[in-house]
């Protein structure tokens, strides 16, 4: 399959997407099943990191696969880092003012060792979602 899917830590906190070759809009459809299929086995927060280096070129029928990001919904999806293809990044700019925002934060690496260190700087500031834990009162 010229999409491959793996954890890439024990704990199944982080996968990595990794495209290979020529890669069709059947093959993303494929992809996206396996994804939800990897995030819904976990509940806690998963990253990911997608790997499209060196890679310009979207098969016929992307345009439509990505107006259609919200089928890939799952809560547990915090982050993404988009690796080596700025065209993608734009692309996935473009999507979120176009249409209702995804519902992770998402950033750009060149590299996939980038990448890891951007997840884990931002898993290091992650703000806390929800109210606040009340306060031990003071005697």
């Amino acid at each position: 399959m010229p999409i491959e899917y793996q954890w890439i830590d024990e704990e199944q906190t982080l996968v990595l997407v990794s495209l290979t070759g020529k890669v069709t809009i059947e093959d993303f459809y494929a992809g996206d099943v396996r994804l939800c299929a990897m995030l819904d086995s976990v509940t806690h927060p998963v990253d990911m990191i997608s790997d499209y280096t060196g890679r310009n070129y979207f098969a016929a029928g992307y345009g439509d696969r990505v107006q259609k990001m919200d089928s890939l919904f799952r809560p547990n999806l915090r982050f993404t880092i988009f690796v080596g293809s700025e065209l993608l990044m734009e692309l996935f700019d473009l999507y979120n003012t176009t249409h209702e925002p995804v519902a992770f934060e998402y950033g750009y690496a060149e590299t996939v060792e980038e990448a890891r260190e951007r997840i884990t700087q931002m898993r290091a500031e992650e703000r806390l979602i929800g109210p606040r834990p009340r306060s031990p009162e003071l005697n």
